[in-house]
């Protein structure tokens, strides 16, 4: 009983022939599963004691992106108390990201990070969990967000980071 791979266009399976199994294949998905292109927005955020509550946009995504990651370094610490969340805003007035999702329900829940503190200056990856937003399509074009909570940001510093995505060709 020999297995044999079977890949070609289209489909992949093992079968074993002498056992009588069927053949299983998946269906292709689109351009953006298969052969999409791969898109990184950079961002950099001058930290100037902006206040608890500003929203900052990072990134502009386009409708129809899979979002795989956001990467963030920061030169500064934003001490024991201010807090980060990162998120997606709408940008076309309906207040939500996706028709259901409220803008205001995604920044509270931090779509890629829950608001918290950050005490570190350590590259952070966001959004590498599906529960946190990892492989998300966006039905139409967004911002990618930061909000500061529960105290102001340090007077001088830098975030610099990018957002990856997907498009299909």
């Amino acid at each position: 009983m020999a297995l044999v791979d079977i890949v070609k266009s289209g489909s992949s399976a093992q079968y074993d022939a002498a056992a009588g199994q069927k053949l299983y294949t998946y269906a292709p998905g689109n351009g953006r599963d298969t052969e999409g292109r791969v898109h990184r927005q950079y961002f950099n955020v001058t930290l100037a004691s902006q206040a608890s509550g500003s929203t900052f946009g990072l990134a502009i995504l386009p409708a129809g992106a899979r979002i795989f990651g956001v990467t963030w370094i920061q030169s500064a610490t934003f001490g024991a108390t201010a807090t980060l969340a990162i998120g997606l805003t709408s940008l076309d007035g309906t207040g939500t990201i996706d028709g259901t999702i409220a803008d205001s329900d995604n920044a509270a829940k931090g779509f890629f990070r829950a608001a918290a503190t950050q005490t570190t200056t350590t590259i952070l990856t966001f959004g590498q969990t599906v529960a946190l937003g990892w492989g998300y399509v966006t039905t139409k074009e967004l911002a990618l967000t930061f909000t500061v909570g529960a105290a102001d940001l340090p007077s001088s510093g830098t975030v610099v980071g990018y957002v990856d995505y997907i498009l299909a060709r």
